[in-house]
């Protein structure tokens, strides 16, 4: 069973894990500003969809990493690194969220 000095141990983890690569985004539901969180934003991997014919799409997905819980949804969307991402699946964790993404543009 964990303990809350546990708990305490892994959102220092979660923030020393942030802290080395922290990204500011404006997550947007629709048309309305959610709010502004700091994350960490990793490359996950990659997929090739087939479009039909000799059409196929490469999706690269991302890990988005937050040490507190935030309000963060499936279809939210937000810019970083000059690219637009949206959120794809959402993991509320023990400590902090997680959530997949992909590159829109």
């Amino acid at each position: 069973m964990l303990t809350g000095d546990d708990f305490t141990e892994m959102a220092q983890d979660i923030a020393e894990l942030i802290s080395d690569h922290a990204v500011t985004i404006a997550l947007r539901r629709g048309g309305n500003l959610v709010g502004e969180h700091t994350v960490r934003i990793e490359r996950k991997g990659s997929f090739t969809i087939n479009k039909g014919g000799e059409t196929e799409q490469t999706v690269t997905r991302y890990v988005i990493v937050s040490q507190v819980e935030i309000d963060i949804q499936r279809g939210d969307r937000f810019n970083a690194f000059g690219f637009l991402f949206e959120v794809a699946a959402v993991s509320p964790k023990q400590v902090g969220i997680q959530a997949d993404a992909y590159m829109v543009q």
